[in-house]
């Protein structure tokens, strides 16, 4: 239990990959911690555990005591309900020496058991052995072993380091506040169902049912109580009916419905919680493929309506995106990628792992939080498979449904005032309508517009500060005839001493446009930071093509620049990554037409680059061509032969035949 293993963990950040080394005993206590961990959180008195170890340095154990034998075998924790301390001593356990046989530990966990639910009979009986099947085991009692459990009824598990284990999530209950001078009276209920009523199961949608669903069966001690409850259920299957009830159990009461089944030797009712009307929102859309208009003509085409083209091209993309065959098994026969009972929620299962990682651990700082288990992630990211196979599907609804990249947002410059300057602003007021005498704008200082203009002439002279935005001065109105506002820049106030005229605040400086990193239009990488961009949009897996053509042309461009040389080295950092996606991705013939393209460009074209494709060469076979016995092993296609692209010099010399 002490030898390691190697786990591979979801890949990083940036997609390099991670593994985790452990040992099998560290492996197979992550599988007991889980099954305690559930335990706890149920919170039921009945869930009890405890922790037989065989292969210890020390023994002690009930049979030891009694009879002796049963070498190195300990109660490590004692039947109990578990709680923190429980997952503190499990992770506490450390590998031994010594050699301990599994059907001894077995043996004293049975006798265990059996000592302490002796007055508890009825209590269901479940055992897990743990093991790496390594240990050597003495199998002369197994039969008389064997028949002692099924007796005692006890279900037993044998799990190997292996073998992984499903998790089960408990839902919460939902509260109402109530103040303090409005608390009433509790009223007790009875434990119980009471039938409220019944409806046809049609008219209940499965997306009603509300947490965990639990059997309700007869007393099996009463067969009067199983006859009468039995007929109910029957009567209820035969008229494909189910029920709504009120079920009072350990907690508050609850409203749900009851489902009649039938099961081996017995009839039940399935109860899951329903919910109240307040719980459910109804939201009505139109159709999507007709338009009533006012007068109550029925449009089948219309500009809002998709074309049969349309229809087509969504079908095909949801067609490729299909997970049920989009896994192989062990035989190669097609199953199911994604599986909802493999499926579990990473955010509660990462709460509850970090709450029970903080009461197990001393320092946080030298033990942090690990990072999620692989089962709660695996299904974070779809098969590259199928993100391949759904290109062209993508490609063709961007076309019929005339896709385009949206333009930048404008940032507005703020103003004065606080509206945001923008297109709008001649919608919110007329500079060229008259201002009667009832209209006078009052001058923004708190002064009389002729106070203020008499100000402003008197500092006509003097120096101005330069402001982002120019305010409304509107002059004071004449006698004989209203006049239109006029624009002016607003004076600043004079170095004598004014304390009417505070100098007014400066309006912040304008947001500048965001940077479009030298992005050329309808491109995805851009000239700037080409390997960032490129690195950035493979995360979104589903515009690989886009990404490799995007960064062949802009190679290109840097390349065959005036002064190219300063940016060689980060040339060939880009022509690796994009190398290395294009064998891995099936874009091998879109990196092989650029290599050629690019070799042209730089010996022929003017002004050229002969210094960077010598560097090409030095690097020589792992920036060459991508040949045919590459693309095989990772299941692509190409039209060059090994011979052809042994290194760039060869590619020299074969150009013209291999173009």
């Amino acid at each position: 239990m002490g030898e390691t293993k190697m786990l591979e963990l979801p890949p990083g950040p940036d997609g390099e990959p991670r593994t985790r080394e452990i040992t099998r005993l560290e492996w197979v206590l992550e599988f007991v911690m889980l099954k305690v961990q559930e335990m706890i959180f149920n919170g039921r008195k009945t869930d009890q555990c405890g922790v037989i170890l065989f292969g210890t340095e020390e023994t002690e154990n009930v049979v030891n005591e009694a009879h002796g034998g049963y070498e190195h075998v300990t109660e490590y924790l004692p039947i109990e309900q578990p709680n923190a301390q429980t997952m503190a001593k499990i992770k506490a356990i450390k590998p031994s020496t010594q050699i301990g046989d599994p059907i001894d530990g077995l043996i004293v966990a049975v006798e265990t058991q059996d000592r302490h639910l002796k007055k508890k009979p009825t209590w269901t009986r479940k055992m897990a052995l743990l093991t790496d099947g390594e240990s050597p085991m003495e199998i002369e009692d197994w039969e008389e072993t064997a028949k002692q459990m099924n007796d005692k009824e006890i279900q037993l598990s044998i799990v190997f380091v292996h073998i992984h284990t499903l998790l089960t999530v408990i839902y919460g209950a939902s509260f109402v506040p109530v103040d303090e001078d409005d608390q009433f009276e509790r009223l007790e209920p009875v434990k119980g169902i009471e039938i409220c009523g019944f409806f046809l199961q049609e008219n209940f949608r499965r997306d009603w049912a509300i947490g965990e669903v639990q059997y309700i069966w007869a007393d099996p001690d009463s067969a009067r109580e199983q006859v009468a409850f039995s007929s109910i259920v029957q009567a209820m299957a035969e008229k494909k009916a189910m029920a709504i009830a009120r079920l009072v159990g350990r907690s508050d009461p609850k409203m749900g419905v009851l489902m009649p089944r039938s099961l081996e030797n017995v009839d039940c009712f399935l109860w899951a919680q329903g919910p109240f009307a307040d719980d459910i929102r109804r939201f009505t859309f139109r159709s999507l493929d007709r338009l009533i208009t006012k007068s109550g003509e029925i449009l089948k085409k219309h500009p809002h309506l998709p074309t049969e083209e349309q229809l087509n091209a969504m079908d095909a993309f949801v067609d490729a995106m299909d997970l049920m065959e989009a896994d192989k098994d062990e035989e190669g026969n097609r199953i199911p990628w994604y599986n909802p009972v493999e499926s579990y929620n990473p955010a509660v299962h990462r709460i509850k792992q970090a709450l029970f990682h903080g009461a197990i651990t001393a320092d946080l700082s030298k033990n942090p939080l690990p990072p999620p288990h692989p089962e709660l992630t695996k299904y974070f990211e779809p098969p590259r498979k199928l993100l391949k196979r759904a290109r062209d599907t993508i490609e063709t609804c961007k076309d019929v449904f005339k896709v385009k990249q949206a333009p930048p947002r404008t940032v507005r410059r703020a103003r004065k005032d606080g509206h945001q300057a923008g297109e709008d602003d001649d919608e919110l007021i007329d500079l060229g309508a008259p201002i009667s005498r009832q209209e006078t704008v009052p001058h923004p200082s708190g002064l009389s517009n002729e106070t203020a203009k008499q100000l402003a002439e008197t500092v006509e002279d003097s120096e101005t500060e330069e402001e982002s935005d120019a305010e409304v001065q509107v002059s004071p109105p004449k006698k004989h005839k209203p006049e239109p506002a006029r624009l002016a820049r607003t004076p600043s106030p004079p170095f004598a001493p004014q304390p009417a005229l505070p100098t007014p605040a400066r309006s912040p400086p304008a947001p500048s446009p965001p940077a479009d990193a030298g992005r050329a239009s309808g491109r995805i990488i851009g000239n700037t930071s080409p390997l960032e961009d490129f690195k950035a949009n493979l995360k979104q897996g589903d515009i690989v093509s886009q990404a490799v053509r995007d960064l062949s042309a802009v190679i290109k461009e840097i390349v065959m620049k005036p002064f190219a040389s300063r940016r060689h080295k980060e040339i060939l950092e880009c022509m690796k990554e994009m190398r290395k996606v294009a064998l891995e991705e099936d874009e091998i013939s879109t990196w092989n037409s650029f290599l050629r393209d690019l070799k042209g460009a730089c010996l022929n074209e003017t002004p050229n680059n002969k210094e960077f494709w010598a560097e090409i060469q030095k690097i020589g076979r792992p920036m060459s061509l991508i040949s045919s016995k590459e693309a095989k092993k990772l299941g692509g296609k190409s039209d060059v032969t090994e011979g052809t692209a042994v290194d760039v010099s060869q590619l020299l010399i074969n150009f013209k035949n291999v173009r």
